[in-house]
Order: C-alpha cells, then structure tokens, then sequence
C-alpha cells in the first residue's frame, strides 16, 4: 500500500480518500470529511459567504467554492502559504491573534463589500508551539495528539472567537474537535451561541486520534458576549455552575407537597400548588383521610406521581372534595 508523510515526517498508509483526492483533484483527504458534512446537513448550497480557519492546503476552500451558491465570496485563512485556489482569496494570518487576524478578515470583507459570513469552517489541529514557530494550524500525528489536546481546545475556542466576530445570525460554524477534558466546557459555550449543536464523525475521519465533528446551526448572534465565555480556563467555571444551577433547579422542580395541603390550603389554589410541587404524597397523618377516602382510588394515587395528566386528575379530585 502507497505511503504518505504526515505533517510531523511519520509515515502513514494512504486509503482511498487519499487515492480519491487525488484522483478528483482535491488537495487534501480532508475536502471528503465536509463533503461528508454538507451532503448531511445542506449547509453551504445556500451560503453566499465562507470563512475558513486554519484551511492550509485548501481542500475545505476547494469544496466550499464548488458547493457554496453561485459566485460565492470564500476565504482561507492560515499561517502556512495556500496556493491560489479559483474563486477564494487567501490571507495568512494567526487565527490565535484573533485581533489582528480579525482585522486582515474585516479589511477583506469590507474591501468586498461582504458585511458577513454565513458559514465559519474550523478543520485546524492545536501543536506545541516550537521555538522559531509560532503556528498552531496544521496536522499532528496521532500519537501526538492526546499531548495536544489541551492546545487543540485552545485553538477551537480561537475559531468560536472569531466566529462570533463575523458569523450572520442563523449562521453555521463547524469545528473540528477531540474529546478530551475540555469537551462538556466547549459544548456548553457552543450550546449558549447557537440553536442547535449536532456531533458528527464523517466516513473519512481517521480512526486515532478520536476526531469528531461539531456542527453548529442557528447562530444567535448576541448583542454582547459574556467575554468568561470565550476563556477557556473561565468557561471551566461557567459550565460548571451551569451544571449546578441545572442539577438545584431539577431538585426544586421535582419536589413533593402534602395532599393535605392541596385540598385544604388557603395559602395556595389547587392550580398554585400544582405550579410549585410535582408530586402529591399521602404519607403525613393529616392526608390519610384523603388517602384513605373512596374517591382516592389506585388510579388517582398513581396520578399523583411526575405526570402531565396529573394536573388535570388533581384538579377534578379538589373540585369533588371543595364539594
């Protein structure tokens, strides 16, 4: 089987996408990966505008060109050189600057006449910066990566970044991700920025490293970001309260109140205290009366448990007892 040289010299077995891309004139094996995504989610046909990070040899570019609506305005974005590629302009730039490569992007645009991007692609892996190389973009072994995990969540939270800088609202940003200790904090910034966050792993992704896709759809497009939420080290802190908040809100929904207190109280209707409690016991002495009442049968006690209809059930039961 045919070898190919990895960016870190290693060689690996070339498969058939590599066989395709040649073969179809792509540059790289990872133009299947969003071909993969696209044909899944119909996301660049109607795309007018497409930035890519980190986009060096261009196959993402290639594709979004072919795919985006007619006369698209694409752009690839890295430190390492991109050839010219037909119909896409290129700028290098240090996507982990994200000031100064936010400028060179808007100086394009406005150039253009392009106020936004409706599409921001990420397929950029995070390495150790090395003395005299101040890039992060490009490839790194799959052995390497799990060393690089923690710099390759740096750099997707480099590319939300300036997602939010130039994303249209209803937008679509995709990043490339791997799993790591990061994951719930990056899920839960991208959750708070978009409607709907998918994750997916294309036929072309290699095995190791565990790469997975995250397909984010419907940009909110806030008015003002909270910046901890854009910090990597602070957004550990935001999700986790998150968590917290979300696990005291769950506790306090799924509290029970007396049944004798939703018969007889005057503090609260029936309807409030259905409002406040989602389950109805019988066990304290004041509501074994009503446990124990001929109306309350089996059915009504089961009612009494999470259920929608018990609110419809509960009500009926007051009525029968108001009377």
């Amino acid at each position: 089987m045919p070898m190919d040289a990895g960016n870190n010299g290693k060689q690996r077995p070339q498969d058939k996408f590599d066989l395709l891309a040649k073969e179809q004139g792509y540059r790289s094996r990872a133009a299947f990966k969003l071909l993969q995504l696209d044909t899944l989610f119909r996301l660049l046909p109607t795309a007018r505008a497409v930035l890519d990070l980190c986009a060096a040899p261009g196959g993402w570019v290639q594709v979004a060109v072919s795919r985006a609506a007619p006369g698209p305005f694409v752009v690839g974005v890295d430190l390492a050189p991109i050839r010219p590629i037909r119909g896409a302009l290129s700028l290098k730039e240090d996507i982990t600057a994200s000031a100064r490569c936010g400028a060179a992007v808007r100086r394009l645009m406005d150039s253009r006449g392009v106020s936004s991007f409706e599409v921001v692609l990420h397929d950029g892996v995070g390495r150790k910066k090395k003395r005299g190389n101040p890039s992060v973009c490009g490839g790194t072994s799959a052995s390497a990566a799990q060393e690089a995990t923690t710099t390759q969540s740096a750099l997707v939270m480099d590319a939300v970044r300036l997602a939010t800088m130039f994303l249209a609202p209803n937008g679509t940003f995709i990043t490339k991700f791997f799993r790591c200790k990061d994951y719930k904090a990056i899920m839960f910034c991208l959750k708070q920025l978009f409607e709907r966050v998918h994750l997916s792993r294309p036929v072309a992704s290699w095995s190791t490293p565990a790469e997975i896709y995250v397909i984010c759809l419907r940009y909110k497009a806030p008015a003002n970001i909270q910046p901890e939420l854009l910090d990597l080290k602070q957004l550990h802190l935001l999700s986790v309260d998150a968590e917290k908040s979300k696990r005291q809100e769950s506790t306090e929904f799924w509290k029970t109140g007396l049944a004798s207190d939703f018969i007889w109280s005057e503090a609260q209707t029936p309807l409030e205290f259905l409002g406040s409690f989602l389950t109805i016991s019988f066990d304290d002495p004041a509501s074994l009366p009503i446990k124990n009442h001929e109306l309350t049968t089996d059915e009504v006690v089961e009612y009494c448990l999470p259920s929608f209809s018990s609110v419809l059930v509960m009500t009926l039961v007051a009525c029968t007892f108001a009377v």
